[in-house]
């Protein structure tokens, strides 16, 4: 008996010293906001932060999303969550994803890339894709070369230097956010839920993770560790070992989530809620 009350005590005291360890693993992450804009930003439907100028670029598509009205705008809002100039940058039609290299802004209209020039404000050119049916997102890599999903063709194409050739051929259905990993590219299916690899040597596809309803934005927040955002109003983590966290779930609000931003230095989401005509900003916490 003796021996018996020694082990169980023994047993009792690593299961005590396992706790910390364990809490470590399975740490947890949540948002806490901290500011949203005036509700001018019509149909918000991209962030991205550009630190050289410290401002925040949203993309309005103030109407129908396949509509060629000239009625889209590119919006200035500061790091504090000001809307600095509404009208930034007009005559677009219906611009969506935004993406940032040097002192180029593009964005995603229908069937063109929009070029715009930063330090000049205005559209440099616009670099049309003929067979394009709405182009969506978009993500730049280092060198300058330009992705960008089109979800009514099922098409990836890219562009340098001014010229646009296709990069995915109906490979995914309905692809929508897309981010470039240096290596490969990460594209999410819209439509299936799913998130995507593809390797820029070889070209091969690899299914990484699905149950991602509506999935719209994807953004890396630390290595290897992303959100993603549901369209309807929701934004899930993925962890380095692909396990989902949800941060944020607006759906029953009626407030949608759509491609999100992200200021890296501050840790701060930027969440464009599409018909809530908004720009909502949230610290994400490691708890």
């Amino acid at each position: 008996m003796k021996y018996l009350v020694i082990l169980l005590s023994f047993a009792a005291f690593i299961s005590c010293k396992s706790k910390p360890k364990q809490a470590e693993e399975t740490a947890k992450y949540s948002l806490e906001k901290i500011w949203e804009t005036d509700s001018l930003l019509t149909t918000s439907e991209s962030a991205v932060f550009d630190s050289v100028n410290n401002v925040i670029y949203v993309s309005c598509i103030n109407g129908d999303p396949r509509t060629k009205d000239g009625n889209g705008f590119i919006a200035k809002v500061s790091p504090e969550g000001e809307i600095i100039d509404r009208y930034w940058i007009t005559t677009l039609d219906a611009p969506k994803g935004l993406g940032l290299y040097k002192s180029i802004l593009y964005a995603a209209d229908i069937d063109n890339i929009v070029v715009v020039n930063i330090a000049e404000d205005k559209i440099k050119e616009r670099l049309p894709i003929f067979d394009a049916g709405m182009l969506n997102d978009i993500t730049v890599a280092p060198n300058g070369r330009v992705y960008v999903s089109d979800m009514d063709s099922d098409n990836v194409y890219t562009a340098l230097d001014g010229g646009v050739d296709l990069f995915l051929n109906k490979e995914i259905n309905r692809p929508n956010g897309l981010l470039d990993q240096k290596d490969d590219l990460l594209i999410l299916s819209m439509s299936d839920g799913e998130l995507y690899s593809v390797d820029f040597d070889s070209m091969t596809k690899s299914k990484v993770l699905d149950g991602l309803p509506s999935a719209d934005g994807i953004i890396e927040v630390a290595d290897q560790t992303y959100i993603v955002s549901n369209w309807n109003g929701e934004l899930t983590l993925i962890t380095p070992d692909m396990k989902k966290q949800s941060l944020l779930n607006t759906i029953d609000k009626k407030i949608n989530t759509a491609d999100i931003g992200f200021i890296k230095d501050k840790n701060i989401v930027l969440v464009p809620t599409f018909g809530h005509n908004t720009l909502a900003a949230y610290k994400l916490v490691k708890n």
